[in-house]
């Protein structure tokens, strides 16, 4: 049983899964208010599947790229949990999870009843790509490409502006259909858009990439591994912007 946890982007994700199966999946939309959400949630979700902490066999965490805060508040959480129960962690790409949940549920072809996965509308439709996608803020997204069948990657996770994308996807594609996937694809306001999912959160497809993990005998997290940052922290650089009302170039 893995205990599957994404606070990667705006909306808490939390999920069970068991053998390659989701057993039950939560999510929590508060306005990136993880740090108070997620140890609630994840008491909840046992509750209601009716499992204790010494069920869990292993846990999964995403790892981002995503919102720096939410990715240390969802890692430290995942350590804590295992170090407490003497279990192993396993970190993987955000965007991969966001992009494994889409290819399960086409599969399954039904974008509302799929054990807590989310697809696209018309999830039997053919699309060249998947491209999942999250809100990098100053006008960018952290997005990668993925082959739509097995979830190969077309490129590693990329941190750019969201048209500068838009070429990268189109360079592999084509002239063919890709789907943005993400809790926010339809602020991409890229036109004619392709098909779009809204999967909110992507604790099922962590919690699958982990589960293929384990099978393929891939070890668990070195102890002292972290997030996946993109970009560096804006703390403690400076920048020439107006700062408490000082004048521009001020940056005291």
């Amino acid at each position: 049983m893995i205990l599957a946890i994404d606070t990667a982007g705006p909306v808490l994700g939390i999920a069970l899964v068991r053998t390659c199966t989701v057993v039950d999946s939560y999510e929590e939309d508060r306005g990136l208010r993880h740090v108070e959400d997620l140890v609630p949630g994840i008491e909840r979700i046992l509750a209601r599947t009716g499992l204790t902490p010494g069920a869990i066999d292993a846990v999964a965490v995403s790892a981002g790229p995503g919102s720096f805060t939410g990715l240390r508040v969802g890692m430290a959480t995942a350590k804590g949990f295992a170090l407490a129960r003497g279990i192993s962690v396993y970190s993987v790409s955000t965007l991969a999870a966001f992009a494994r949940q889409e290819i399960e549920a086409r599969k399954k072809g039904d974008a509302q009843n799929s054990g807590g996965l989310a697809g696209a509308a018309g999830a039997t439709d053919t699309v060249a790509a998947i491209v999942p996608i999250l809100d990098a803020r100053k006008g960018r997204v952290y997005g990668a490409v993925f082959e739509p069948d097995r979830g190969a990657r077309r490129t590693e996770d990329l941190d750019l502006p969201v048209e500068e994308l838009v070429r990268r996807v189109t360079a592999i594609t084509g002239s063919r259909r890709w789907v943005w996937v993400g809790p926010e694809a339809t602020a991409t306001g890229f036109s004619p858009a392709p098909p779009i999912s809204e999967s909110r959160s992507a604790a099922p497809g962590t919690a699958l990439l982990a589960a293929e993990m384990i099978d393929a005998g891939i070890p668990p997290d070195d102890p002292y591994a972290g997030p996946t940052y993109l970009r560096s922290g804006d703390i403690g650089e400076k920048k020439r912007v107006v700062r408490f009302g000082g004048k521009r170039g001020d940056t005291s």
